[in-house]
């Protein structure tokens, strides 16, 4: 283990070519400090000192920007890089205020990542420029550096002292269970937090959290009074009272997300936390996923939104499993919802025809009759009652709403509303389709209310309702995105047709899903014509699952080719095998980015011709290849491919030929930068052989190859000396 040694007093080094991504050894390098006001950097003197006792004076350092954020030209941003002078003159005149916003989508600011440590070393000024920009630490992940490698206490207490000097523009923390429950981590963090006088955004990982622990750490949390957005992890009502205590302490805080929420049983605990909801002025935007079988939170929602007017965003929502088809492991465009009978029963009683029900799972170990007699005596008659016309958002998936839910929230919100931009009311199994044909019949009728993305999917969409969403179309002239998947109705026709031709000149509407739906084959004419001509500027189209035969399918590919507005394409889990259509329409397509054909029984012939296309991504994988020399065919045609950077081939029979293969046309191929193996019976030596050709490619230094392989039941530890290159990202 490196022993840290103090920063001393003595010139800093003139060396830029260090590149090493330890912490540790970051740490010890004088040459990482920046000097300030101005000063010569190789005469500047430093100190840092370790954690101060109760009785020392905390380390406070101010850094100006003047230097760094001014335009002048004459300023090289490369000053001191190992690049040639031919290099730097594409970078020379950037000013650093938007050079640091260039290098923020490189590392996002998070500091102590490899991308953060290997961008920030490449030159002094860069150093610089990081030293003020890295405004996101993720302290657990360093603690758990930390007991990985075994650290010191004395390397720890250093390592937060350098944080503290040299990060002084932290404004996003994130805490778990190791900064929390360890004493030792907590004191750390809690220095640190101290240290940190503007943070802006907390993120709390409450999973295995020891309340008295946490504690502790909330007296200090509460005074961070700058704070405007927390994220919690696994809230449950044991931390309740101390979370509210410590929301109570922020005056501005204005966005609260939860994930893995539940309250459980406990009557109290959720009462206090509706009662704090509805007192809070500042928060805008509330954001709640519930773990399953909490449908019961949507009344409380509803009393929330009555009594509070300050919330603009509202999104709730229950965790949904999406296992992946035996048949395609690796596609995750199957939406499965929780059956009826497991995700809630309706409670019967003289509250009954109240409002909206309120539901309970039987599958519940605990006991529901005390905590529901205590919501319907409370929250059971709260409706929808007003427009929420500061609502901008609002998203009630999977909450199984009723009947009546729905209407009360078209006839009390959607009817008057001009505020909402988002509405997300999908996997609602209970609404009859009657009563989504009146819902959208009150959406045509609210012309004032200009939504930019609306989510039907999973709910009773009949012939009449997919009709009225065309005509909702036509009225709306702002409509970005629409999403109608896995309708549960018999099949769409005439008004399909009359969906299809209300796409005409709508030049908003980019963003098209019409998922796992059950068409008429002839109703799909008007879709094509729609496409072929480009009348509708819709650029993301998804048709998963819905083409059901070969007649659809040539329909669909036939009028790519001639249309220039759509740049990405799902027909996944469509039986496509030989479509000569298809691979036609991609040789005269030169604007189709990005094509999903998973799990659609590919034959070798139409494999074959998407080798020559213009596509930047495919999708291949499910598709079975393992007969013949499909595969390595396919890779000898796309050794002159120019335009392909992203290719999936999980779940395609690879085996060590194929891999051979795969390796040669990486070695000449250029242009792939990510490859996806997941899912294939491949041996270590298989992915030896593939690595060694990532690596022989001599890729620039800011590119990265992504080498994806899930489930490839190898040991990665048998070719841990083969990814050691910085360059090759293993997922």
């Amino acid at each position: 283990m490196f022993k840290l040694k103090m920063f001393k007093k003595k010139e800093a080094p003139n060396n830029n070519n260090n590149t090493n991504n330890n912490i540790d050894n970051n740490i010890t390098e004088n040459k990482i400090l920046t000097p300030r006001n101005g000063a010569d950097p190789t005469t500047t003197t430093t100190t840092i000192p370790s954690i101060q006792t109760s009785g020392e004076k905390k380390l406070k350092t101010k850094l100006s920007k003047s230097e760094l954020t001014k335009s002048d030209s004459t300023t090289s941003s490369l000053a001191n890089s190992p690049r040639s002078e031919k290099a730097e003159l594409g970078i020379r005149d950037i000013p650093f205020d938007l050079l640091g916003k260039l290098l923020a989508l490189i590392h996002g600011n998070r500091i102590l990542t490899k991308e953060f440590m290997s961008t920030s070393l490449v030159c002094r000024k860069w150093r610089a420029l990081a030293r003020l920009n890295g405004n996101h630490i993720n302290l657990e992940s360093f603690f758990k550096k930390v007991e990985a490698s075994k650290m010191r206490v004395e390397t720890i207490e250093n390592c937060i002292n350098y944080f503290t000097y040299i990060y002084q523009s932290l404004e996003i923390i994130d805490l778990g269970k190791l900064c929390i429950n360890n004493r030792i981590y907590s004191k750390y963090s809690i220095f640190l937090i101290e240290s940190m006088d503007k943070i802006t955004k907390l993120s709390l990982d409450m999973s295995k959290v020891t309340l008295s622990e946490f504690e502790v750490l909330t007296s200090s949390l509460k005074s961070l009074k700058a704070i405007k957005d927390v994220s919690i992890h696994c809230m449950t009502h044991h931390y309740c009272n101390a979370m509210i205590s410590l929301f109570e302490s922020l005056p501005e805080l204005e966005s609260l997300k939860f994930t893995e929420m539940t309250f459980e049983n406990s009557n109290e605990d959720h009462d206090q936390f509706v009662q704090y909801m509805k007192k809070n002025n500042t928060i805008q935007k509330l954001s709640i996923t519930l773990l399953p079988d909490n449908t019961r939170f949507l009344n409380s929602i509803k009393t929330i939104m009555n009594s509070n007017r300050s919330i603009k965003s509202l999104l709730l929502t229950q965790s949904i499993k999406r296992p992946s088809l035996s048949s395609s492991p690796s596609s995750n465009n199957v939406h499965n919802i929780p059956s009826s009978s497991s995700s809630s029963s309706t409670q019967s009683n003289s509250n009954s025809s109240s409002a909206a029900a309120i539901s309970t799972s039987p599958s519940q170990s605990y006991s529901t009759s005390s905590f529901n007699s205590v919501l319907q005596t409370s929250y059971s008659v709260s409706k929808f009652n007003y427009s929420h016309d500061s609502l901008k958002e609002l998203n009630l998936s999977n909450m199984s709403m009723n009947d009546t839910d729905m209407l009360e929230l078209a006839e009390n919100v959607l009817q008057n509303n001009k505020s909402l931009k988002s509405l997300d009311i999908s996997y609602n199994k209970k609404v009859s389709s009657g009563t989504m044909e009146q819902l959208l019949r009150i959406m045509c009728g609210n012309t004032d209310m200009k939504l930019e993305t609306l989510n039907i999917s999973g709910l009773s969409i009949n012939d009449q309702c997919i009709g009225l969403v065309g005509d909702y179309i036509q009225s709306n002239s702002v409509l970005k995105e629409i999403y109608i998947n896995d309708s549960v109705e018999q099949y769409w026709s005439d008004g399909f047709r009359n969906f299809s031709n209300k796409l005409t000149n709508r030049p908003t509407l980019k963003t098209l899903y019409l998922n796992r739906n059950r068409i008429e084959t002839k109703c799909f004419d008007d879709l094509a014509h729609v496409i072929s001509n480009n009348s509708s500027n819709v650029r993301y189209l998804g048709l998963s699952g819905t083409l059901n035969n070969a007649q659809s399918l040539h329909l669909i590919c036939n009028s790519l080719g001639s249309n220039t507005n759509l740049v990405s394409l799902d027909i996944s889990n469509c039986e496509v095998c030989f479509c000569p259509s298809l691979t036609d329409s991609l040789l005269k397509n030169r604007f189709l980015a990005k094509l999903n054909v998973n799990n659609c029984k590919l034959n070798q012939k139409t494999l074959l011709g998407m080798a020559n296309s213009n596509l930047s991504i495919l999708d291949i994988g499910s598709n079975n290849f393992t007969s013949g020399d499909t595969l390595q065919e396919f890779f000898e045609s796309l050794k002159s491919n120019q335009s392909l950077y992203v290719l999936n081939l999980s779940n395609t029979g690879l085996k060590t030929k194929e891999c051979q293969a795969l390796s040669n046309l990486l070695d000449l191929n250029s242009k792939i930068l990510s490859v996806d193996i997941s899912h294939n019976k491949i041996k270590s030596s298989d992915i030896q052989c593939i690595v060694k050709c990532i690596q022989s490619k001599n890729l620039p230094p800011s590119t990265k190859f992504t080498l994806k392989l899930n489930d490839t039941k190898i040991d990665l530890l048998k070719i841990s000396n083969d990814l050691l290159n910085n360059q090759i990202s293993v997922d």
